[in-house]
């Protein structure tokens, strides 16, 4: 079917604008019901994060994308992000955020035991040599005492 007026433009318009609507209705309803999963965790002393429910979810996520021909990614996108943002509405606090990376780490022991491959983005130290010209453009500003990956500010 192809649109000729404008008032078709507008009405599509409107119509994506009340979709848009819904999905972030749903959003909210969606949060309020990963609040009361982190109040049951948190009272049952579960960690945050479970990588078998979140494997299940992305999975199911994939499936129903593929389902209904959305583009691909966009699945993955969007589970990922809800994901993500669940977790941090059930981490709460920094204290508890805390708590949630000691248990990633400890989910991450546990894979490795049961000899599934888990790639580490760690907070570690490198384990290369920094390059001699990414030392010797560095050098400079390390002796003017620059901390920061920004310009110094400049003076007046």
């Amino acid at each position: 079917m192809v649109f000729k007026l404008k008032d078709d433009l507008d009405t599509l318009r409107k119509l994506i604008l009340e979709v848009d609507q819904q999905i972030f209705e749903l959003a909210a309803k969606r949060f309020r019901l990963v609040a009361r999963v982190g109040d049951y965790k948190n009272h049952q002393g579960l960690p945050v994060i479970n990588l078998h429910v979140e494997k299940e979810v992305i999975n199911r996520a994939l499936k129903l994308g593929e389902t209904l021909d959305l583009p691909k990614g966009f699945s993955s996108k969007i589970i990922n992000l809800f994901i993500q943002e669940s977790v941090l509405a059930q981490a709460g606090s920094s204290a508890n955020r805390v708590a949630y990376l000691f248990n990633s780490a400890e989910q991450v022991k546990e894979l490795e035991a049961k000899g599934e491959s888990v790639i580490k983005l760690n907070f570690e130290e490198p384990t290369f040599f920094t390059p001699p010209q990414v030392k010797k453009v560095a050098s400079p500003s390390l002796k003017k005492t620059c901390k920061n990956y920004s310009s110094p500010p400049r003076s007046a």
